[in-house]
């Protein structure tokens, strides 16, 4: 049987994209798991919880099987990467007989034996300037210390695939692209949930309108989006309805 482990770092209390990337992809493979693949999920601490010997599991996790928790967060980690007789010990102690570990946000845990893939969702970190050099040089170091051991990258588009080897000349044939599904299924929008989400936003979807998901974060240049959609509704006289609405959406999925 192929043990095959997840890490789950990125589902937090207030999860956001990488989290609902993570967390379904962890149930859709769950689903999927036969006598041949044996999935489990496995995580390390943040630092700030680590220094507080705080390893408690968000609940959205809890019913999704045990977790293998790591007894160090991926920053020391990170360090220790390089001492191979300490990472042994740590292999053989929480992670024994793993034939695959899956790294979901940028990092993968150096395990000695098994086939490595690490996620790179893009390097937004690296283009654009909306991070500290810390944030930049940490993610960087990082990335660039992962790839002398991963065996294989997941990326979501052509464009994030020509921006890994462009900053840190991969061989492009290490590199897969999968898209992205949608975490809801075809039933999702029923008639009901439709009409309770009219009454929430108090608009009529049948008129047109724009939908932008996102976190509410500088860096999702929303201010421009709103400036955009302004100027266009001015010069060609489109019918809209004025205001912002945000819609909260939930971690959980439908069934």
């Amino acid at each position: 049987m192929t043990r095959i482990l997840i890490d789950s770092g990125s589902i937090r209390y207030k999860p956001s994209g990488v989290a609902f990337y993570t967390y379904n992809l962890i149930k859709a493979l769950l689903q999927l798991e036969n006598n041949n693949y044996q999935i489990e999920i496995y995580r390390q601490p943040s630092v700030k919880n680590w220094l507080k010997q705080n390893f408690e599991t968000p609940e959205i996790l809890q019913d999704l099987g045990r977790i293998n928790y790591l007894p160090f967060p991926v920053t020391v980690t990170n360090l220790l990467g390089k001492q191979l007789n300490y990472l042994l010990n740590i292999d053989k102690k929480y992670l024994s007989k793993v034939d695959i570990i899956h790294g979901t946000d940028h990092y993968v845990y150096p395990h000695r034996q098994a086939k490595k893939i690490m996620t790179i969702h893009d390097l937004t970190f690296l283009k654009y300037p909306f991070y500290s050099n810390k944030i930049v040089k940490t993610y960087t170091d990082r990335i660039k210390n992962c790839l002398n051991y991963t065996d294989l990258v997941i990326t979501f588009s052509q464009n994030t695939k020509q921006d890994i080897i462009e900053y840190f000349n991969l061989n492009p044939e290490q590199i897969f692209i999968t898209s992205e599904a949608s975490r809801y299924h075809n039933n999702y929008m029923r008639s009901l949930k439709v009409t309770n989400l009219k009454k929430e936003v108090n608009y009529h979807f049948s008129q047109p309108y724009l939908l932008f998901v996102s976190t509410i974060e500088p860096r999702k240049n929303i201010i421009n989006l709103i400036k955009a959609f302004n100027l266009l509704k001015n010069q060609n006289q489109i019918p809209h309805s004025d205001g912002v609405r945000f819609i909260p959406v939930s971690l959980e999925t439908s069934s």
